[in-house]
């Protein structure tokens, strides 16, 4: 009988031990580590989304840390195997394609074909646009990053001054140039140009290719395919890009200008016209009189040209990522798909006047976004620069480099395709680069 009741008591005392392990393992407090890129979107919407989903998840405390170098900030941690927990990576630094070089992101495919918050009868994948989960690849079938953002790279211009002169949107190149030469007589220049900052070129270069050339000779390009920069069309596109510069049409000292400066003579009524992403607005929020307003308009199309003039240069920006090395990565995980929530997205729609990969999240959208929401649906087919990038660094930036020699004056049309056919041939030979392709 004493065993029997020294067995009851251990055995009281074990659950008992249990069950304070259970409450200590219930009330352990996960720290959560966010960092993003403090750019055009700022921080404040993810503070907003930290909170909400502490409200859910009270045993997780999130910390937003946001810089707008958030690449250099990270590189020495990510080097340390210290990184953070989520990350949303932009520009210089390091990138998310080197970092999946160096498998340092922890894959989210599983968690993809989980139920998704809010909408439990969908999957996490199934709620963001098809094709936005592609552009960070590794040639598998892994998903490794989601995107909230949704982007379109267009031009801009002033309605107010337009109205004032009685311009119209230029619907062809001809127009353009036509209008452009109108815009001069007047003392105004025709387009800003953020001409430091080098990739904006490049996407003018693409933009030019695909009305002129048309989708498979910019794929041509974009895949390192020989004799693709040599092609007539693709010629006539550098002809034609280099014509705006040769023309008068960028601003004095454009070359020396970076995002926010050109786009501030744009604001201030200096420039008539610009060429930017969706994300315009919310980055000239506070620089724009009140009283300014900016309306997007599609690349004209070339009548001697063979690309869809509806084609539309769309971009989920940089993924947002769980590096391998988190310390929480599977609540990390789930802090993506609570951010790319619908209801988030939502949210995000409305405080950033910004569009959302998050399917039926685009929604009551201002007039702007409005009309880019419709460019998105009108567009047979869309492009994008994001996996080049990221697959060939050294040849993007060659391209970056030899376009800017091409608006300095430095290189003519007829030399630019043929140093960067050199480049591409000096690329898809290097037996230490893996290749991919697209399709666009």
């Amino acid at each position: 009988m004493k065993r029997a009741k020294n067995a009851v008591v251990r055995l009281f005392l074990a659950m008992a031990v249990v069950c304070l392990l259970s409450a200590g393992a219930a009330a352990e407090t996960i720290e959560l580590e966010v960092a993003v890129f403090d750019g055009a979107f700022g921080t404040d919407f993810f503070e907003y989304v930290a909170r909400e989903y502490e409200e859910m998840h009270p045993n997780v405390e999130v910390t937003i840390q946001g810089s707008p170098e958030i690449g250099i900030v990270l590189r020495p941690r990510f080097l340390q195997g210290n990184p953070p927990d989520v990350t949303w990576l932009v520009r210089e630094g390091i990138t998310n394609a080197e970092l999946l070089r160096a498998d340092l992101i922890h894959p989210i495919t599983e968690a993809m074909h989980s139920p998704a918050y809010f909408q439990e009868d969908k999957k996490w994948k199934e709620t963001i646009m098809p094709g936005t989960l592609r552009t960070l690849t590794d040639g598998s079938d892994e998903i490794w990053g989601v995107s909230l953002d949704l982007l379109t790279w267009n031009m801009w211009y002033n309605p107010q001054m337009f109205e004032e002169y009685g311009w119209e949107p230029p619907q062809t190149f001809a127009d353009l140039m036509a209008l452009g030469d109108e815009i001069r007589q007047e003392g105004i220049v025709p387009i800003a140009l953020q001409g430091q900052i080098a990739d904006y070129n490049i996407y003018w270069v693409m933009q030019f290719i695909q009305r002129q050339a048309g989708m498979d000779a910019l794929n041509s390009v974009l895949n390192l395919e020989e004799g693709a920069w040599l092609q007539d069309g693709v010629l006539e596109a550098v002809r034609k890009f280099r014509m705006l510069k040769d023309e008068g049409f960028f601003q004095s000292g454009a070359m020396g200008m970076d995002h926010m400066e050109a786009q501030t003579q744009f604001v201030m009524g200096d420039a008539a016209m610009v060429a930017n992403g969706s994300w315009m607005p919310a980055e000239m929020g506070g620089i724009a009189p009140d009283d300014f307003e900016m309306v997007p308009f599609q690349y004209p199309k070339f009548e001697d040209g063979v690309g869809d003039p509806n084609a539309l240069n769309v971009m989920d920006a940089e993924k947002w990522i769980v590096p391998r090395d988190a310390d929480h990565p599977e609540q990390a995980v789930d802090f993506l798909k609570f951010l790319t929530s619908k209801p988030m997205a939502q949210e995000f729609v409305q405080q950033k006047d910004a569009m959302t990969t998050v399917v039926g999240a685009n929604v009551d959208l201002s007039e702007e976004l409005q009309i880019m929401a419709d460019m998105v649906e009108e567009a047979d087919r869309t492009f994008t620069h994001v996996p080049i990038q990221g697959w060939y660094p050294e040849w993007f930036g060659t391209w970056a480099d030899n376009t800017t020699s091409l608006l300095l004056g430095e290189l003519d049309p007829e030399d630019y395709v043929e140093v960067m056919e050199t480049a591409s041939e000096r690329t898809r030979e290097d037996p230490n680069v893996e290749l991919f392709e697209v399709d666009f």
